[in-house]
């Protein structure tokens, strides 16, 4: 659907909730530019698929190691291309996201990591060394 087709002057006379559509591709668009609102969002979407008894701790997800991803050390950031749509880059993750990884119930951490570019979800295990990630 175009954003244009959805404009108050283009739907004069029909009574459809095209202008509650814009307010929220609106509030969609401010999230997304807002690193700390899209953070925010996200911790929203992983505890509401908690709550609806979704898995989001990797049980059953193909696993990776993070040495399997590049590291760009100035920029903080590993990944690597997606196994599924091959989208360089697809998967990728920072140092705060490997703050927040859970126990893995032997020695190291897990998380859950979704391809930016299709749906397919990997668990990435690794393991917090002094103040840097390895296994």
């Amino acid at each position: 659907m175009q954003l244009l087709s959805l404009h108050p002057d283009k739907t004069l006379g029909r009574s459809t909730n095209e202008s509650t559509i814009i307010g929220h591709l609106k509030e969609a668009y401010s999230i997304l530019l807002d690193q700390q609102l899209r953070n925010e969002y996200d911790r929203h979407l992983l505890e509401k698929a908690k709550k609806q008894g979704m898995n989001a701790d990797g049980v059953g997800l193909d696993q990776y190691s993070l040495d399997e991803f590049t590291a760009d050390e100035i920029k903080g950031i590993w990944s690597m291309a997606c196994p599924r749509c091959e989208s360089e880059g697809g998967m990728e993750l920072n140092e705060g996201d490997l703050e927040n990884g859970t126990t893995d119930g032997e020695f190291g951490l897990q998380l859950a990591l979704q391809c930016q570019s299709c749906s397919l979800w990997i668990k990435v295990k690794y393991y917090m060394g002094d103040d840097e990630e390895e296994e």
